[in-house]
């Protein structure tokens, strides 16, 4: 699905997200015989980002204990977890979740899938 030059697996996914959004992503990246695991809450995901050692964490920006970009530095500033691919989602077309700072638009592209779809 996607390269990593890691030893960790790259069809080993966690998914931390509302309900909804876990069991359709769970369900489809299994039919795609990706491994997954879920989290509900950041906390959660904390654990499990050490213990699973996904290659692609996607990871809801509004969750009920952490901020998503807060959850996202975390993960890329811990030596051991940096190597995660990171695909953050939200149903929030919010300014602050553009221009966070973290997620900057000339390297998401987030603005331009925004205006190919509100225009």
């Amino acid at each position: 699905m996607y390269h990593l030059a890691y030893t960790h697996s790259s069809e080993k996914n966690l998914i931390v997200d509302d309900l909804q959004v876990r069991k359709l992503l769970d369900k489809t990246l299994q039919r795609h015989k990706q491994e997954t695991e879920t989290a509900a809450n950041g906390f959660g995901a904390g654990a499990k980002v050490f213990e699973f050692k996904p290659g692609l964490v996607v990871l809801g920006l509004i969750l009920p204990d952490v901020n998503g970009v807060e959850g996202c530095r975390q993960i890329k500033q811990n030596p051991e977890t940096s190597y995660a691919k990171l695909l953050t989602v939200t149903g929030y077309d919010a300014e602050e979740n553009i221009e966070s700072g973290f997620f900057p638009p000339e390297r998401t592209g987030i603005r331009q899938g925004l205006s190919r779809w509100t225009s």
